[in-house]
């Protein structure tokens, strides 16, 4: 049975794709998804990323950019990524957190342990930092059109 989308999750999509801009295809995020295995929830904290970078992102003194500035918090005994850049801005610990529980945690990836959720976010940081270089070479990303159908004998339509 097909999943069906969170409507707003599904707006907010459609918006983006109208502006140009696809938070859910990335060449890198792509790659990420394939070579990492990311789950529905790494892909949310992914996506994060995307949606910052695509408004340019909070730039720093040292002349770099932060999109996602993750922390690791401990809610009910999992160890979340969060992030703690909202709104473009960078906002402190706690703030990140209320932020998480108010859209909703589950969203968010967690982990057994504090280790095991630094690991995972160091996996996907290289993909991350691809993003970040090409918005720099190149400014915002151009994707390819939207395309369905994938199976056996489906053709190909873009949008």
């Amino acid at each position: 049975m097909a999943k069906i989308p969170n409507l707003e999750d599904w707006k907010r999509d459609m918006i983006m794709r109208r502006k140009g801009f696809r938070a859910d295809f990335s060449p890198n995020f792509a790659k990420a998804v394939g070579q990492l295995r990311l789950t529905h929830q790494e892909q949310n904290l992914y996506r994060h990323h995307l949606k910052n970078l695509s408004k340019g992102g909070v730039s720093n003194p040292d002349e770099s950019i932060s999109t996602l500035y993750q922390i690791v918090q401990e809610h009910n005994g999992r160890y979340y990524n969060l992030p703690t850049v909202w709104d473009n801005k960078i906002v402190d610990r706690d703030t990140a957190y209320q932020r998480a529980l108010d859209s909703g945690i589950h969203r968010f990836p967690s982990y057994g342990s504090e280790q095991e959720a630094d690991k995972r976010y160091s996996d996907m940081h290289k993909y991350l930092e691809a993003d970040m270089a090409g918005w720099f070479d190149q400014g915002p990303p151009k994707y390819p059109p939207f395309r369905y159908g994938v199976g056996p004998g489906m053709q190909l339509r873009e949008e």
